[in-house]
This record gives structure tokens, sequence and C-alpha cells, in this order.
């Protein structure tokens, strides 16, 4: 889950005081704890399941359980009462959550930071915490994306290309050697890494025969979620 809400949100590249380019998290940072206040704040005894629902103008952290506050009050107070005290004290162990009581201050950075709005919704069985994206940036994902890393670097506008490129030849189902020699590069497996696993992982691409991953039959095809991806570039 961290990794997918890793790909939703920009990461442009800055530098620091040492001269060293670095990668601005902070979008990232407030999404993860919009995560870690879902599950620290969920109602285990409820018949709702807590989701997180991506569209291509906002992200939905939907969960179950209303706040235990009206939502003028959150954070007007320097303490917490999460309804799973040991989940949230795990998280703030591992440095995954902020201090106590600051988790929504976090939040409203998000307006600050992106620009966008950040609206918090709660009844007596739901909350919902919603973050606004740029209403373009489905179809001008690849763009931002290549913009995002540096100027003038070409790197990830050709990753991406060759994970197009993947996706539109795997619409039939196609061997390992075929997707190598479309992208042109050679039967290693640090390539299945860098090109194929990613878009298994992620569900863009799947195994024909998913039961035996290293059988000399395994074949890949695009998923729907592949093919509903290339209708949005």
């Amino acid at each position: 889950m961290i990794r997918r809400l890793r790909l939703i949100v920009d990461t442009p590249f800055m530098m620091n005081d040492e001269g060293f380019n670095v990668e601005d998290r902070s979008q990232f940072k407030i999404l993860r704890e919009a995560l870690v206040n879902m599950l620290s704040h969920f109602d285990p005894f409820s018949t709702i399941h807590s989701c997180i629902h991506i569209y291509t103008d906002r992200v939905e952290f939907f969960n179950a359980g209303g706040y235990p506050v009206p939502i003028s009050q959150l954070g007007n107070h320097l303490y917490s009462n999460p309804r799973n005290p040991i989940i949230a004290k795990i998280f703030r162990l591992v440095n995954l959550s902020e201090t106590i009581g600051y988790g929504f201050d976090m939040m409203n950075k998000w307006k600050e930071i992106t620009g966008n709005d950040v609206t918090f919704e709660s009844d007596i069985c739901t909350s919902t915490v919603t973050f606004w994206l740029n209403s373009d940036r489905a179809t001008n994902r690849a763009t931002n994306r290549a913009t995002n890393r540096a100027e003038g670097d070409n790197t990830y506008t050709d990753a991406t290309d060759k994970v197009v490129s993947i996706l539109e030849f795997c619409k039939e189902s196609k061997y390992r050697k075929e997707i190598y020699d479309l992208i042109g590069v050679t039967y290693q497996q640090w390539n299945f890494k860098a090109f194929i696993e990613p878009l298994l992982l992620h569900d863009y691409l799947e195994l024909t025969v998913p039961d035996k991953p290293t059988s000399p039959k395994q074949q890949y095809r695009t998923t729907k979620k592949g093919l509903l991806f290339l209708e949005t570039i």
C-alpha cells in the first residue's frame, strides 16, 4: 500500500545545502500520514470496510467510524484519542506517523504544498479525507512525471515510453523474450525486474500461467487495469 501511495504523488528533485539532489517527499508523507490516521482510528467492530479510492482528480481515504470530535475541532488539541492505540503506537515507534495530535496539521499542509484542497467529512458511522489532485492529472501523467524528475533528464520519459509499448504489445499474450526484443534490451534478470516485474506488481500485466511463474510456456498479457491506463495517455 505504501508503494502504491508513492506512485500517486509528485516527488520533484531539489538540491540540498550540500549540493546533492534529493527527492521532495512532502506530498507522499502527507498521504502516508492519512493512511496511518485511518488505520489508527478505524472501528474494528464496524461492518463497513475502510478503503482508499483513487480517482483521476482526487484520493479518498474512507474509514469505518466517525471522528470522535466535530470536524471544526480537528487539530485544535495537543492530544489524540485513537480507537486503536496499540496500532498508533507501533506506527510512531517505527517513525511512520507524526507526534500525537499533529497528524491533522500535516494533512492540512496539502493545500499549501500542492495548491489543491483537502476536505474532511464525518458522520456517526464513517469518515472521509479527500486530497484533491490536478483535474488533468490522468491525461498528463507521463509528462508530469518526466518534468518533475529533472529538466533535460529523459530517463524517465524513456522508461514511460517502454511501459506504454509493453502494454500495447501485450494486448495479445507475449513471451518474455518477445518483450525484450520489442524494447531493445538483453535477456537478463535485471531487465525483468526493471520493466516487467513492476507491471506485474501493480496489476498492469498478468501471467498466462499464474500457478507456474517460471513455466517455459509463461506469457504476459495486459490486464483490464493496464488497458484503462492506456486509454488515459
